[in-house]
């Protein structure tokens, strides 16, 4: 069952949003291991989005569109979907009455009206976080499956209604996990596992960089999880003896979701001393919903001066050795926790560029009770890369030590 997504929207051709539709969908037909074929998209154009569809048609069982399902005349989809099977459009009774349940006033209703409209035979699928509908076409051996754009919307959607039914035409499902590894680059990464790599058959073995850690991704088929879990455990056991100390284990949960779990149960305080991250370590820990509880505080000293007058980083120290250096970042850690006192400090200090000469070069560390980490290494990229990276190794070594023993 060859699948395509087909986005519609000029906004998404301009650039004007992002189009995570796509990826949640692709992500989704994967774990049902339904094949994809082509990603498609098309701007507000009633003849272009014709042909798509027709193309779509063509060469797959199955069209996913997210998009153009409002009341404007640009939200086309449905229109465009009749014209190629030569369906009428019909308005569909239960989806009207949820549509004036939502709307107080017989205008807005009248005016919204559209959004209840759908080509002849289509299986409705109710809007539980908006106003437009979605629905499943069956016509001519093919489906065609139209869903909201707004992600908020199209994704519960997606869940309750068209994964459960796609899953009839599954017959293998794909199940992947995702392996973090810490304090090394890509390359490495890459070189300690390409004798896995070049024999990889079930499961699959992908190593790649996202921005939050270094990732292998291993993808099994298997007809369910438990099989699927065999095929993994020689990996696993693989990797934590290849990778020792720089082994994370697997868990897809973003790095401050891990950490501020733990140091909210333990019910530790963390304090920020930031230099070349100018606020970036204490800005990820912040997303986690709760560690304002734990967070104590949190200085970006990024001038020499801010470093002195703030940490109290002494003055000869800082002309002997420079402010990135490990010496420097020593004397930070331990001025974060004298004006603190909390459980946990972290500091970081480099060169983000694009100008300076030692471009790259960075040091970060932490200090809990009398254990002292400071690391340091080139990092590569552009100034936020450089930024994000060193965030990332910080954060990835924070919680490394969480996990290996307690504080």
């Amino acid at each position: 069952m060859k699948t395509e997504i087909i986005s519609v929207g000029t906004e998404l051709l301009l650039g004007d949003i992002l189009n995570t539709n796509s990826k949640y969908i692709s992500t989704k037909m994967a774990e049902l291991g339904l094949p994809l074929y082509r990603h498609t998209t098309v701007g507000d154009n009633f003849e272009r989005l014709c042909k798509a569809i027709i193309t779509g048609l063509q060469d797959n069982d199955i069209l996913i569109l997210t998009g153009g399902l409002g009341p404007t005349p640009d939200d086309i989809t449905k229109e465009a979907c009749a014209k190629v099977l030569d369906l009428p459009l019909l308005l569909n009774d239960e989806s009207y009455e949820r549509l004036k349940e939502y709307f107080a006033d017989r205008n807005s209703v009248e005016n919204n009206m559209k959004q209840s409209v759908f080509p002849e035979g289509t299986i409705i699928l109710p809007n539980r976080f908006g106003t437009a509908d979605g629905g499943i076409i069956e016509a001519e051996g093919k489906i065609i499956i139209i869903l909201p754009g707004p992600p908020k919307e199209m994704e519960p959607m997606f869940e309750e209604y068209v994964y459960p039914y796609l899953s009839k035409f599954s017959v293998q499902k794909f199940f992947s996990r995702f392996y973090r590894i810490t304090g090394m680059g890509e390359w490495q990464m890459y070189s300690i596992i390409k004798d896995l790599i070049d024999t990889q058959t079930n499961p699959t073995v992908a190593p790649y960089a996202k921005k939050e850690a270094l990732v292998i991704k291993l993808t099994a088929a298997a007809k369910d999880l438990e099989s699927a879990e065999v095929l993994f455990e020689p990996y696993e056991k693989a990797f934590k003896e290849r990778f020792k100390e720089n082994y994370l284990g697997y868990d897809q949960r973003p790095l401050e979701e891990r950490i501020g779990e733990i140091v909210i149960e333990k019910d530790l305080s963390i304090s920020t001393a930031e230099s070349i991250t100018g606020g970036m370590v204490a800005s990820t820990l912040i997303n986690y919903p709760g560690i304002s509880s734990v967070i104590s505080e949190s200085y970006v000293v990024y001038s020499d001066d801010a470093k002195k007058e703030i940490l109290g980083v002494d003055k000869d120290i800082l002309e002997k050795h420079s402010a990135v250096s490990p010496e420097v970042l020593k004397e930070m850690l331990y001025g974060i926790r004298r004006i603190t006192k909390s459980d946990i400090c972290l500091a970081t200090t480099g060169y983000a560029g694009p100008n300076d000469d030692k471009v790259g070069l960075a040091y970060y560390g932490y200090l809990i009770n009398d254990e002292l980490y400071i690391n340091g290494r080139v990092f590569k990229g552009l100034r936020n890369e450089i930024r994000q990276r060193v965030t990332r190794e910080l954060l990835n070594a924070l919680l490394k030590r969480l996990l290996d023993k307690d504080i």
